[in-house]
């Protein structure tokens, strides 16, 4: 009697243990359910730690007003102190315009 037997059930594998088997093992829940939104940037919402536009641009008037008052002060000196200052306060200027104009994140 070559009777075919049935093939055997399949048998399932067991779970492999996790590599760390303490309180604060993993679970089986590799991704986060509710993720971090992405952070939004910008110039010109207002946010934490930036000021908005109207903050802005009074720092950037203030920042230019700043430069020609600067150059009145020191005036009497002559033309090269001119020669001098417009350059090195142009620089500054442009230091502080960008760190007054950057994208700040705003959520």
């Amino acid at each position: 009697m070559d009777e075919a037997s049935p093939p055997p059930a399949p048998v399932p594998e067991p779970a492999p243990p996790p590599i760390w088997a303490g309180p604060l093992a993993r679970s089986g829940q590799l991704e986060d359910p509710k993720p971090n939104p992405k952070p939004v940037y910008s110039r010109w919402e207002g946010g934490p730690l930036s000021f908005g536009p109207w903050g802005r641009i009074a720092l950037t008037v203030l920042i230019v007003v700043g430069a020609f008052i600067g150059f009145g002060l020191f005036a009497p000196w002559g033309r090269p102190f001119a020669i001098v200052y417009w350059p090195i306060a142009c620089a500054y200027c442009t230091f502080l315009l960008q760190a007054v104009w950057r994208k700040t994140r705003v959520r």
